[in-house]
């Protein structure tokens, strides 16, 4: 077993390589998300780790806060297997990730992985110094659509709100499609976000500059898509931001006119892009962020809302585990970071430190 740093080869076909995961990859595992990140201080760190037979890549990035030392974050990884052999590779990644922090003067790794939740791998996390803290992505409770399907079995695989949510929207002459990936369509893009919510614009919005530089770096890798839905007169009621690795895409950015709902426009845009990516080859579509289970129902969630929505297409909610702080090394230095350092870059930074 091993973990260390991958060669510039491997760096060079990093996007094919994470495709070769035994669980898959996730987009914010790819370049292009690590390209973004190097424009807003971060830095990339290719690893790759062996275990018996099997190797997986993973990328975090870092970046050195001043006293403490360096901050890690692994985002979306790694995806391993939740049985007995899949806890197995977890608890020898984390011993080798733990002892190659050190030698980076680390003094905290954030790591959200895509292993699904259970108390044997919370109890995993536990033995590794770790703290359980808030999640960053919205994705740790999801529903994930099988799009490996023709139009009519997909169509069949919603439920009878999702289908008639769909028709109404075609009976008000919606029309979806992917459109181009230019500066008028993010701005409009950015626009649908800020009117999100009834006007409020989605929660913890950062920057159009942010958003801008995202959804042009995945265009950059051939690996983003934006769709938009348009009503009988060419105006733009809703659109998404996907990106996509191999089999698996994500619902990374959305946001709507106040209208839409009334004109079912979120319905034919979701239609579109399932079937869309049937056609770019992916299997796997997430729906990125619902509600856990035991709260769909709950009308005081967050993300009530979007369960309601989300649900209509699959009522099958996966839970990943949760977002874990590991400590490596001084637990001051961690206590420090977290009741004065992380507070003070969140207030400057307008509430974003990753």
């Amino acid at each position: 077993n091993m973990l260390e740093v991958a060669s510039k080869k491997e760096i060079q076909k990093w996007d094919e390589l994470i495709c070769s995961n035994n669980d898959g990859s996730n987009p914010l595992q790819t370049k292009s998300f690590m390209e973004i990140k190097s424009k807003f201080g971060w830095l990339p760190l290719f690893l790759k780790f062996g275990y018996k037979d099997e190797k997986y890549y993973f990328c975090l990035i870092r970046r050195k806060i001043k006293f403490l030392g360096e901050l890690w974050y692994l985002p979306k990884a790694p995806a391993f297997s939740n049985d007995e052999e899949g806890q197995k590779v977890l608890e020898s990644f984390l011993e080798h990730i733990n002892k190659l922090a050190k030698k980076y003067s680390v003094f905290m790794l954030k790591i959200e992985s895509e292993i699904e939740k259970s108390d044997a791998v919370d109890d995993i996390f536990k033995k590794h110094n770790s703290v359980k803290v808030p999640n960053l992505q919205v994705g740790t409770s999801t529903i994930i659509i099988d799009v490996d399907k023709d139009k009519e079995h997909l169509s069949k695989s919603f439920s009878q709100r999702g289908r008639r949510g769909v028709r109404m929207a075609i009976k008000n002459n919606v029309k979806a499609r992917e459109v181009e990936i230019t500066d008028r369509n993010l701005e409009k893009m950015y626009e649908l976000m800020t009117h999100s919510y009834g006007g409020q614009g989605i929660p913890g919005m950062r920057q159009h500059d942010y958003y801008k530089a995202f959804w042009k770096a995945f265009d950059k890798f051939n690996k983003g898509a934006l769709y938009f839905a348009f009503d009988d007169h060419n105006e733009v009621l809703a659109g998404a931001f996907i990106c996509y690795i191999g089999e698996n895409a994500i619902y990374k950015d959305g946001g709507s006119m106040g209208n839409s709902a009334r004109h079912y426009a979120p319905y034919a845009l979701q239609w579109e892009i399932m079937c869309s990516l049937h056609n770019k080859g992916v299997k796997n579509y997430d729906l990125y962020g619902s509600p856990p289970e035991k709260d769909l129902k709950n009308k005081n969630h967050k993300y009530y809302g979007l369960g309601i929505f989300k649900t209509a297409f699959s009522k099958n909610v996966t839970e990943f585990c949760s977002c874990y702080d590991i400590i490596i090394g001084s637990k001051l230095k961690y206590k420090f970071w977290v009741k004065v350092v992380e507070r003070v870059i969140r207030r400057l930074n307008k509430g974003t430190i990753y």
